[in-house]
């Protein structure tokens, strides 16, 4: 009887294999509970990246108007729905969100410095995403220039109809 168990016979039982079968769909149910919420988070992450996207291209647009001393500015606040995809108020894709954009442009003295604050919201998220960025008027950035007085030579646009 040395070397020898209770069962000489070699092998899975039929509840061994019950057994592992039950195990294994408990697992597999486990990840199939979990799997919405990572469709729903990476949805979220990539509503968050067209917003930041939308929010950083009004911001240097912004900036990029505000640096021209030429350009009239009036502090103001406008909002405006925008699509991610060319942040126009065009939708050109089927599955593209809307996106509420709101620029707030503020002056802060003189010489003239103005404080601009983007905010994106979406559908879903009225909180949303917010940056604010100070800009203040350069001299490089004038244009149109007069060659002989290099100052502003055509009529001066105003920046807030712009944004």
């Amino acid at each position: 009887m040395t070397g020898q168990g209770l069962c000489t016979n070699r092998g899975f039982s039929m509840i061994d294999s019950v057994m592992a079968l039950c195990m294994l769909m408990i697992g597999v149910c486990a990840l199939l509970t979990i799997l919405p919420l990572g469709w729903r988070n990476a949805g979220d992450t990539d509503l968050r990246s067209r917003a930041a996207d939308v929010m950083h291209a009004q911001l240097e647009r912004a900036q990029q108007l505000l640096m021209n001393p030429c350009n009239t500015v009036d502090t103001v606040t406008s909002t405006k729905t925008v699509y991610s995809e060319d942040f126009t108020a065009i939708r050109t894709n089927a599955g593209d969100k809307p996106f509420q954009l709101t620029t707030q442009i503020s002056s802060n003295g003189s010489p003239p410095v103005f404080t601009v604050i983007v905010t994106v919201t979406w559908p879903g998220n009225s909180t949303g995403i917010a940056t604010r960025r100070n800009v203040m008027w350069q001299e490089s950035a004038r244009y149109p220039v007069s060659p002989d007085t290099f100052t502003c030579s055509a009529g001066t646009t105003n920046v807030s109809v712009l944004l």
